[in-house]
């Protein structure tokens, strides 16, 4: 009967394993070995972190902020006039290890993050950006994310085996269980001290110029099914509504934001594209569902709660 801490060693080293798979199996084994450490961090990397979470430092990434420009199709690069603080450097990963893998495998495009309304509005303002201004970071970091993945579970089949616990099949005997128990299996799941996405502080933009041209391919995407079989017609209709009304009560910057991406978004249901829908009511924030819901526009504030999980 073979062994599954060498299956699961063979598999970390061929390039053609998927990382989900590892990480199911390495559920398996740090389960049946009652190593709670490593099956908890095995199922987030399978189901993403939440927003509660600590992440580990490779889950943190560098990146660059930047706006898009649609009358010549290019990205164009943010630049400050002193260096920005780490929080628009580096920002935190939570989706799983499929979606992660789901994204470096599209053919052609960037990865971009969105960054907090009231970061937008200061950027817009002062850089003039013609788009909302978010972070875009390399497909090579998001690779890099799943290549560690793989070294911490090879690491960790390694050291299973070093301490002769093997496992026969799907088993592994009372002696193994026991030493599994007494050791201190540490993956380096360490957490960085930088607070990302949680406190920014308003920046000073300079200039922008033009950068090589790419596609948005956001990294925080959104599911166009979330709007199953919604009237696309009428909901346009009702975000008309809700657009008219937050334009007569808007007095700040990040609302007058909100109520941009409502008309985007009441367009694009006129287009029937829900993803785009979907992308730019995800960003309307708090004061738009409060708004929708007084007027009374319920397929808005449907939309609206899938779209932001408010």
């Amino acid at each position: 009967m073979s062994s599954i801490v060498l299956e699961l060693q063979q598999a970390a080293t061929n390039d053609g394993s998927a990382p989900d798979e590892l990480l199911r199996k390495c559920v398996v084994i740090a389960s049946k070995l009652k190593v709670e450490s490593l099956s908890q961090w095995a199922k987030k990397e399978l189901n993403g972190y939440a927003p509660q979470d600590d992440l580990p430092d490779y889950r943190v990434v560098p990146g660059h902020v930047k706006a898009f420009n649609p009358y010549n199709g290019q990205w164009l690069p943010v630049l400050f006039p002193e260096p920005p603080p780490e929080t628009l450097k580096r920002r935190r990963v939570r989706q799983s290890v499929a979606e992660l893998k789901a994204l470096v495998h599209k053919d052609a495009g960037i990865l971009t993050m969105v960054l907090p309304e009231i970061v937008t509005a200061a950027l817009m303002e002062s850089a003039e950006t013609p788009t909302p201004p978010v972070f875009v970071i390399s497909k090579i970091s998001i690779i890099g994310i799943l290549d560690t993945v793989r070294n911490l579970v090879l690491d960790w089949s390694l050291r299973l085996e070093a301490d002769g616990i093997l496992g026969e099949g799907m088993t592994f005997t009372k002696e193994e269980k026991e030493r599994a128990t007494a050791k201190t299996y540490n993956l380096q799941n360490n957490t960085g001290s930088l607070s990302i996405g949680d406190s920014y502080s308003a920046v000073q933009a300079g200039s922008v110029g033009p950068q090589s041209h790419a596609h948005d391919m956001t990294l925080e995407q959104v599911n166009a099914g979330e709007l199953g079989d919604m009237n696309m017609k009428a909901l346009s209709a009702e975000l008309s509504r809700l657009r008219d009304s937050m334009r007569a009560s808007a007095t700040k910057v990040e609302q007058d934001i909100a109520v941009g991406h409502v008309a985007a978004a009441e367009k694009a249901a006129k287009e029937g594209d829900k993803p785009t829908v979907l992308r730019h009511l995800k960003n309307v924030g708090k004061w738009t569902l409060d708004t929708a819901t007084k007027i009374g526009v319920n397929l808005a504030s449907e939309a609206i709660k899938k779209a932001s999980g408010l």
